[in-house]
């Protein structure tokens, strides 16, 4: 009986799997055809016993590429970037956040790819980050162009969406917990700016990074025997600092759809915020 569930790639002669899923995996044994593996549509990989998926701990989101929340600046028709107040660090890959207009006559607001040659010039490119999508940033292999920047922009002052993951529908079970790690810098100045985790309308963790060069912090929230009740605790790192909050209540509903968020926010223009590095993980309930 033909394999219905493989195929050979010809050029390549590997061995394609179907993606299958938790009811049907496409990786599965003999004895037992409900036991074996799937593909996940986030692309991870997936297991299932008897037609129900067995959660195990996993890392849902991950990157180190920054996020820069940038500063007032010049875009040049090449899309050179000047003007801007100084970067903590020349970095080789990053997403900076412009306002609508800055990269082109008319172009959204967004995350757009960027280099830079120094902490304070670099290039902005037309490929986009839309951290909505519940993905994760990455290199272009084939950054593309901007020909129409628009010379001086201001800064943006409201809050920006840095990384987004969908954890509700029930994905917490009983007591399944998540754990958000964030690290940032920013302009070391006495202006505000704030750095959030949320899940769905209520705030886990901020770190208010005025007169810092940046912070870590972390952020956890566990179902307490019910879907629609969390512990949630945090933990604060800065420069010869360290701040630890003591567990309180929440009562998020994750059996419903809901999203965990990072976001950033400054109140001048003319300072930078940075998301260094995230990640986000989960554990399942045992029930």
């Amino acid at each position: 009986m033909p394999n219905q569930n493989a195929v050979i790639d010809d050029d390549s002669g590997m061995i394609l799997f179907k993606s299958g899923s938790a009811a049907a995996p496409s990786i599965a044994f003999e004895r037992a055809p409900t036991v074996g593996h799937f593909l996940r549509d986030d692309g991870s990989i997936g297991q299932s016993v008897g037609g129900a998926e067995i959660l195990a701990f996993r890392v849902l989101q991950q990157f180190g590429i920054p996020l820069i929340n940038i500063s007032s600046g010049s875009i040049a028709a090449n899309g050179a970037i000047s003007g801007i107040t100084a970067l903590p660090v020349a970095y080789p890959h990053a997403y900076c956040y412009f306002p609508a207009n800055a990269l082109a006559t008319s172009i959204a607001a967004g995350w757009y790819y960027c280099t830079f040659s120094t902490t304070s010039a670099g290039t902005a490119f037309l490929n986009t980050f839309d951290p909505t999508a519940g993905g994760v940033p990455s290199v272009p292999a084939s950054p593309t162009a901007v020909t129409d920047g628009r010379g001086a922009y201001t800064g943006v002052t409201s809050s920006i969406t840095c990384a987004q993951r969908a954890v509700g529908s029930g994905l917490l079970g009983l007591l399944g917990r998540l754990d958000a790690y964030v690290s940032t810098m920013c302009t070391n100045n006495a202006n505000a700016k704030s750095t959030l985790i949320a899940l769905g309308a209520t705030t886990l963790l901020t770190l208010s990074s005025a007169s810092l060069t940046g912070q870590r912090g972390r952020a956890y929230a566990q179902n307490a025997g019910a879907a629609a009740k969390q512990m949630v605790g945090t933990e604060t790192m800065a420069i010869a600092s360290f701040s630890y909050a003591v567990p309180v209540l929440a009562t998020v509903d994750t059996a419903a759809a809901t999203n965990l968020a990072v976001t950033s926010q400054k109140a001048t223009a003319t300072d930078n915020l940075i998301l260094a590095d995230y990640t986000l993980t989960f554990t399942p309930s045992p029930n």
